[in-house]
């Protein structure tokens, strides 16, 4: 048995019919999920990391001979949450807001040098394109902040993905 199972008093299939049911948890699942393709995909190519798991931290850092490189995961949106050219989207903000103020709930650029973005919600693959952070857009009003819904590019529809990257390698 699981120790999630014991803790839960639940089988491991009630569980997992629970996170089916509630679309938030799925959402939230889908991310750690995500988080895990990326670190075995990181695995496969030998590079050195490090999950970082705590709250308002990107997710990875990268140890390179240049010094660490951080990287944050996202999904992009499911269904038709795409760009009328078919892009995908990325709803690019963090879920807490400190102090009612709005701009906390924007990333900032020195936050993290590259973005991950996992295709998987539009393709159904566990597949990521990649971006340094200072190529993402700011944000209009917050121009310190990066903007909070980033175009990613449909890989089936176009092979000009310019500034993102298909291998990580590309950009450390």
């Amino acid at each position: 048995m699981h120790p999630l199972e014991n803790e839960f008093a639940l089988s491991a299939q009630e569980i997992l019919d629970i996170v089916s049911r509630a679309p938030r948890l799925k959402q939230a699942v889908k991310g750690w999920i995500a988080e895990e393709h990326l670190a075995r995909y990181f695995s496969s190519l030998n590079l050195t990391f490090n999950r970082i798991e705590r709250d308002g931290e990107p997710d990875f850092e990268i140890i390179t001979p240049n010094g660490r490189v951080r990287v944050e995961c996202k999904n992009v949106m499911s269904g038709s949450n795409l760009y009328a050219n078919g892009d995908f989207k990325v709803d690019f903000q963090k879920t807490r807001n400190s102090m009612n103020k709005p701009q906390s709930r924007f990333y900032k650029p020195d936050e993290f040098e590259i973005l991950a973005a996992c295709l998987h919600n539009q393709t159904g693959r566990w597949e990521f394109l990649f971006i340094r952070t200072r190529d993402l857009p700011r944000d209009k009003e917050y121009y310190d902040c990066l903007k909070k819904q980033v175009r990613v590019p449909n890989i089936h529809n176009t092979t000009n993905i310019e500034p993102w990257q298909r291998e990580i390698m590309d950009l450390l």
